[in-house]
């Protein structure tokens, strides 16, 4: 085996231990959401960068980001250093062919799970497809395997009834479906059932939330093990308890959430839809909190990308519907009018520049959640693991952080 490719217990701490020198100083910035300040005061540092990009314009700031941001950040390069995973995908990826009824994004996922699986000889005779859907992979594992002999069978697990509905053309005599929670499951037990037909391998693509951590944990240890986390917001609270050393950063939901998006540099069209985006978000939350003293919850990052092509007062009805409690006869003009304020429009577009200087620290806190979960597996494995590595291009698939048992 290639001995670089893998590493033990002792270096995962140390790349761990890494990260937090690097982002405690900046937990300021990355723990919050911009609306989240104590009134709306940043830590020195943040309001120098902030100061220094209000007078950009668009294409001035995409150079900014580019370069002096990261000249201004202390150890920046050393976070670039850290946060740096080797990728293992082909340089050449293609479309789907027409036949194929899926996206671009989903097309090459399944095809470097694919090469993967054959590249290192781990093709299982069992595979189980965690929370797998309508069954994408699994259609396309049977494609590639029609030749075997005897020919691999699959269990396709998900909560979402309607899409494991649409797996319903794959061959009954090759494919289980189970539809339950994951977490429900004893993955021995399912193992044990199929014992005879092994190796197994378990498949998290994407495994949201707390289910790569789940198949760390439970996966029977003769088996093979390949996830790719997502959705770290939906972890839960008490994540950084369950595991094997303390977690030193203060991973609060908005941190969680800042890991969950996008790491693509935001180029001038990302900028653009960007100030237009949060130009309409930050004016709602900040007229609620501030006319009518809204306390609660305010999440509007789920409305679909058609709302903020239209008007302001368009996006402020489709918003309303969500607080039918705060409703008034006047409630459009007054956010209109709250909204047009200079002063208002002067925080907004600080409130916008610092959501971007939050978005250097989400692929770094994606990588050190990512080697958390590592140093589980080489825990319970009692032996070296593969590193972490990029399986997927992340202009196609952003959430491409591979953790795997596969020992060779």
């Amino acid at each position: 085996m290639n001995s670089s490719n893998y590493i033990n217990e002792h270096s995962i701490e140390s790349k761990i231990m890494t990260f937090e020198n690097l982002l405690l100083p900046w937990q300021e910035l990355w723990s919050k959401e911009p609306l989240d300040f104590p009134d709306l005061v940043y830590p020195p540092e943040v309001e120098e960068l902030v100061e220094k990009m209000i007078p950009l314009k668009l294409e001035e700031l995409e150079n900014f980001l580019r370069l002096e941001v990261l000249k201004i950040i202390p150890a920046w390069d050393e976070i670039q250093q850290a946060t740096w995973l080797p990728p293992i995908y082909e340089k050449n990826f293609s479309s789907p062919p027409k036949q194929k009824k899926m996206s671009k994004k989903k097309f090459h996922e399944i095809e470097e799970i694919l090469n993967f699986m054959f590249r290192e000889n781990c093709v299982p005779n069992h595979l189980f497809d965690c929370a797998g859907g309508a069954g994408l992979f699994t259609q396309e594992f049977f494609q590639k395997t029609t030749n075997f002999n005897p020919r691999p069978i699959a269990t396709l697990i998900d909560k979402n009834a309607r899409l494991l509905e649409m797996s319903a053309h794959l061959s009954k005599e090759r494919l289980t479906i189970i539809h339950d929670n994951f977490f429900n499951l004893s993955l021995e037990s399912l193992s044990e059932a199929k014992k005879n037909v092994g190796p197994h391998f378990w498949l998290g693509l994407h495994a949201c939330g707390g289910l790569t951590d789940f198949l760390i944990e439970q996966f029977p240890l003769e088996n093979h093990l390949c996830s790719i986390g997502c959705c770290y917001h939906m972890l839960p609270t008490n994540w950084g308890k369950q595991h094997p050393i303390n977690i030193n950063l203060p991973l609060t939901n908005e941190a969680l959430t800042l890991a969950a998006k996008g790491t693509q540099f935001l180029d001038l069209t990302s900028l653009i839809h960007r100030f237009k985006v949060k130009s309409y978000r930050y004016p709602f939350e900040l007229g609620l909190r501030k006319i009518y003293d809204y306390k609660g919850s305010v999440n509007l990052r789920s409305f679909p990308s058609r709302i903020y092509q239209g008007s302001y007062g368009e996006y402020l009805e489709a918003a309303m519907d969500r607080f039918p409690h705060v409703k008034k006869s006047n409630f459009a003009a007054t956010m209109i009018e709250f909204r047009e304020e200079p002063k208002v429009q002067q925080l907004i577009t600080r409130l916008i520049l610092l959501g971007l200087l939050r978005h250097f620290f989400s692929r770094p806190l994606e990588i050190y959640i990512s080697y958390h979960r590592l140093l589980k597996l080489a825990r319970r494995l009692n032996r070296p693991v593969r590193d972490l590595a990029e399986i997927f291009h992340r202009s196609l698939s952003p959430r491409n952080v591979l953790i795997t048992s596969f020992f060779k």
